[in-house]
């Protein structure tokens, strides 16, 4: 045999050897129950994307450093956002693949740039030599055939009614579609990926508002007049990354920290609020806040902005809109991010404020301080023609993640300090000092718009909430929660406090999607028949001790919710 042949063989065996072990050895969930069915879906995507390596190369040893890296790099992903988030990758992770560029500075910082960096030089170098020193195996047309024949198949894979579509969708695999952990523990990682891909896009239901039943011990909506525009009031609501109340902590007292909030806290109304989310995602938060429905509703999909706000969607700015106000949102990251730039006009903002807006914004830690976006604010409040009202939403980043040592040598000394309960000082680096750290000045910038509030002559309302738990990790796991719970399980605070008094108590403990539709019956302001009956609902369904009433309140908030999804828009 030639050398042309030995390696041609040797590496067809290295690609064929490469998609059985490579998730075997890199997946803990393999093989687990029904191990040749695992296997299988898990080497099947593998296999088609060496062969379009080999196919676009012609070299089958080259193509195995590819597939090697390809895989080492998925799985290493994986294991980075199971540590920071408790979520493995997604399918829809691959369609925010553009975000690693724009947004590295935030991704980044995640990880340890230098082994990263070093890793890539030796594959580039390996690239080099293999390219140099290993002959094509074969002509350009049999590798034209084999890549688009491979790229259909791989592409396929998503269609549950093609072939080898359909295995991911039988028997073969386990569905789990609502929770992606399960999905991966049950069939590996690249099988769920597989599974995954053909469910992207939400298929947006029909549902006719005339065909909903409202329960008929529901009480009837109280008559509403509009008011005049200028009598509205103005509504801020400051979304504060990762803020929750320490206090939920074992070993932590009620106001052991965070003492100006509690302050604070006495001067409005406060409470706990469900998240869908933790220690990331914050569109989810996002998402249930604006259109008053929950994300789970969508199933398995993962990101509200990739699958679901890909049309105009009825939401409370749209709303407010129709009431004459005027919308913005405000976010201290890249405009791109998440898809924002997309999305927010669609959930019914007139303007979309971000970083690239910002001239030269102090940094605090590794993102533009709390301080920055209360200065956005107040410059939306400066003399204006229009005396219409404002809704502005501000999405705060300073207290984004991750806390590592990095981060720790950006901070001033004074958060040694910080006095942390005795297993939290075993840590390494301290984050949890970090985040007190970085949650004190959260609190300082709440007191300053709460300041600007009280003294206005125009009404206006003040809405701060956390969006999620941090990703504090190892102290969540050295202290515990009161309750015994999980750290995903927990709830993040809520405080509107309001120039002029609110008509009613808001819930002490709701979910996310209904703060704005209770602010704003609080505030006085008109709902229309669908928020009315969401508001009113809810508010039964909380109070309803009869099972069979909470259960049809249950499913008629359920049906209100995706009659949301199809409301024309004002």
């Amino acid at each position: 045999m030639t050398l042309k042949q030995v390696t041609t063989f040797a590496g067809i065996a290295g690609l064929i050897a490469a998609t059985v072990a490579l998730p075997l050895w890199l997946d803990p969930n393999l093989p687990g129950e029904l191990p040749w069915q695992r296997i299988l879906l898990n080497a099947l995507p593998l296999g088609l994307l060496a062969l379009i390596v080999l196919g676009l190369s012609r070299r089958p040893m080259l193509s195995v450093i590819w597939v090697f890296a390809l895989t080492q790099v998925l799985f290493f992903v994986n294991r980075v956002k199971l540590e920071e988030l408790r979520e493995p990758v997604v399918f829809n992770d691959i369609l925010l693949m553009p975000q690693v560029v724009t947004g590295f500075d935030l991704l980044g910082s995640y990880v340890n740039n230098g082994p990263l960096v070093l890793a890539a030089f030796v594959f580039l170098a390996f690239n080099a030599i293999g390219w140099k020193w290993e002959k094509p195996a074969f002509g350009w047309w049999p590798a034209l055939a084999m890549t688009i024949l491979s790229i259909l198949l791989l592409i396929s894979l998503s269609a549950a009614d093609k072939p080898l579509g359909s295995l991911y969708h039988s028997g073969l695999i386990v569905r789990m579609d609502w929770e992606a952990r399960d999905n991966v523990k049950a069939n590996g990682l690249i099988a769920s990926l597989a599974r995954s891909s053909s469910y992207i896009l939400y298929d947006f239901p029909e549902v006719d508002p005339v065909s909903i039943r409202r329960p008929d011990f529901l009480p009837e909506l109280p008559e509403e007049t509009p008011g005049a525009t200028s009598d509205y009031p103005d509504i801020v609501v400051v979304l504060s990354e990762s803020f929750f109340d320490p206090a939920v902590l074992k070993g932590v007292e009620p106001c052991q920290y965070l003492a100006q909030f509690c302050e604070l806290e006495s001067e409005g109304q406060s409470g706990s609020l469900a998240v869908p989310t933790f220690a990331g995602n914050t569109p989810r938060s996002e998402f249930e806040l604006l259109t008053g429905i929950p994300f789970a509703t969508f199933g398995g999909l993962d990101y509200p902005y990739v699958s679901v706000v890909n049309r105009p969607i009825y939401s409370y700015p749209w709303y407010l809109k129709s009431l004459g106000y005027d919308t913005t949102a405000i976010h201290t990251n890249l405009r791109s991010f998440w898809r924002r730039n997309s999305a927010m006009p669609k959930l019914g903002f007139d303007r979309y404020i971000a970083l690239e807006d910002i001239r030269d914004p102090e940094r605090v830690g590794f993102w533009p301080a709390d301080s920055v976006l209360t200065d956005q604010i107040l410059a939306l409040f400066e003399p204006r023609e229009s005396d219409a009202p404002r809704f502005v939403l501000g999405i705060s980043m300073e207290n984004h993640g991750p806390w590592n040592a990095n981060r720790r040598s950006r901070l001033p000394d004074s958060v040694a300090d910080i006095p942390l309960p005795e297993a939290a000082n075993d840590v390494p680096d301290k984050p949890l000092q970090q985040f007190l750290f970085h949650a004190e000045n959260a609190v300082t910038e709440l007191e300053r718009l709460w300041q600007f509030t009280r003294q206005r002559p125009r009404k206006t309302v003040l809405i701060f909430f956390g969006d999620h738990l941090p990703g504090l990790n190892q102290s969540f796991d050295a202290l515990g929660f009161d309750d015994g719970q999980a750290a995903f399980q927990q709830l993040t605070p809520y405080l509107v406090m309001s120039n002029f008094p609110l008509r009613s108590r808001l819930p002490e403990r709701m979910p996310i999607h209904q703060l704005i539709v209770q602010v704003l019956y609080s505030a006085g302001l008109p709902l229309g028949e669908t928020y009315g009956n969401l508001r009113a609902a809810f508010a039964q369904a909380q109070a309803a001790q009869d099972d069979g009433r909470k259960q049809a309140l249950d499913e008629y908030l359920e049906q209100l919710q995706i009659t949301l999804l199809n409301l024309p828009l004002p």
